[in-house]
């Protein structure tokens, strides 16, 4: 009896011991296993660049968000005209995590309004040169980032506000001069006059 009783007990322990590693694993992110074309097309936008800094978490609300300064050099998809970006991720099993500064990544991000978003399921990762060469063999060498050009001004004339022309403009300046030349000269009379 004493030999069953311990090997219900083993029996017992290792079971206990699944049940708990299994409900561990149970929070852990369980990403959707994408190929590189899947990711690229549910990304609204994919470029390369270094991580400059990352900060965070800060409070949205229910959530905890960390921010990724981005300096970036090449854009293979979407709309990035900014030399530098901030990348946000969600302080999840999912969000991004193992990334440091002085390093270069490829994002996959999501726009949510001026917001740029991603995960650790998008693709987001590494620059590797094996993952960047099948990025350029599915979307070709990219961009460098691109300000949009500036509209040229328009100016439009404002009604009832014509110009005033040169000589309404110096007539001011021609009186004063008049009127400090007749001073001079009656300043000089009136000194003449004294000492005479």
């Amino acid at each position: 009896m004493p030999g069953r009783a311990r090997r219900l007990l083993v029996v017992l322990l290792l079971g206990l011991m699944t049940v708990v590693v299994t409900d561990g694993s149970a929070h852990a992110c369980a990403c959707k296993q994408l190929t590189l074309p899947q990711k690229v097309n549910k990304a609204s936008a994919v470029f390369s660049g270094v991580l400059t800094m990352a900060s965070g978490p800060t409070n949205t609300g229910k959530r905890q968000t960390m921010s990724y300064d981005v300096k970036v050099d090449r854009v293979y998809k979407g709309d990035i005209t900014s030399a530098t970006v901030t990348v946000r991720s969600e302080v999840s099993d999912c969000g991004l995590t193992g990334m440091s500064a002085d390093n270069r990544y490829l994002f996959f991000v999501r726009a949510s309004g001026t917001n740029l978003l991603a995960n650790g399921c998008g693709g987001t990762g590494p620059a590797t040169s094996a993952k960047t060469q099948r990025l350029v063999a599915l979307l070709g060498q990219g961009s460098t980032p691109i300000p949009p050009t500036p509209e040229k001004p328009t100016f439009e004339p404002v009604s009832g506000a014509d110009p005033a022309s040169l000589t309404r403009l110096a007539a001011p300046g021609a009186a004063m001069l008049v009127i400090g030349l007749l001073g001079l000269m009656v300043f000089g009379a009136l000194g003449r006059s004294r000492r005479t």
